[in-house]
């Protein structure tokens, strides 16, 4: 249900245009094409003192063909031209965001993740819109999510897009960079909660 609850709060302007689940290589064929991309599969793969990753990438064509006949399941969604992408930890009603430049380099254009570590992108400060805070806490609330890592997109038209929100989201690439002390802010909110007698709560 949580995809619903997303578009009845974010609905029409903030949700990634025509999201598509599928699992097989009909409905790839059907639902995609040199525009769209393939965010994500719903698995990770990791093996001993190996790991491995799956990043945002462009579907053409030929990809489509070299596609298996059963696939994981995985999330198609047309791509969005970005200024920047925008990372915010949540918790308790406040927000820490911080604006990715990805867009500028042609490594991590499509994912800010496929890192450069040669040229790392900036990781700066960012300040949302209120509109954009009243629908996330919405959105938060609706959920019974007292934190979490929540990725936006800014696109190249001037409008915000929600992309998903991880309830166990990491906020140390958050708090580092921006000089947020996140770690002080949540140190303090659970001292206070413990010395008002209240019972800290666990997503």
């Amino acid at each position: 249900h949580q995809p619903s609850l997303v578009l009845l709060i974010f609905q029409p302007k903030s949700t990634p245009p025509c999201p598509a689940l599928s699992r097989t290589q009909f409905d790839g064929v059907e639902k995609s094409s040199d525009h769209k991309v393939w965010p994500k599969s719903f698995c990770s793969a990791g093996a001993c003192a190996c790991s491995f990753g799956t990043f945002t990438n462009i579907i053409d064509e030929k990809t489509i063909k070299d596609l298996p006949s059963f696939f994981y399941p995985s999330l198609f969604q047309q791509k969005i031209n970005k200024e920047f992408e925008i990372r915010i930890f949540f918790i308790e009603n406040t927000f820490f965001p911080m604006a990715i430049f990805s867009s500028l380099d042609e490594q991590t254009k499509l994912d800010f993740r496929k890192y450069n570590l040669n040229k790392p992108n900036r990781y700066v400060p960012f300040r949302l819109p209120k509109s954009i805070m009243q629908k996330l806490r919405k959105l938060m609330k609706s959920l019974e999510l007292n934190s979490g890592s929540i990725d936006m997109i800014f696109s190249d038209t001037g409008k915000y897009y929600f992309l998903e929100v991880n309830p166990v989201g990491q906020f140390g690439m958050v708090s580092y960079p921006c000089n947020y002390n996140i770690e002080q802010f949540i140190a303090k909110h659970l001292i206070e909660k413990s010395k008002n007698g209240k019972k800290i709560q666990s997503n």
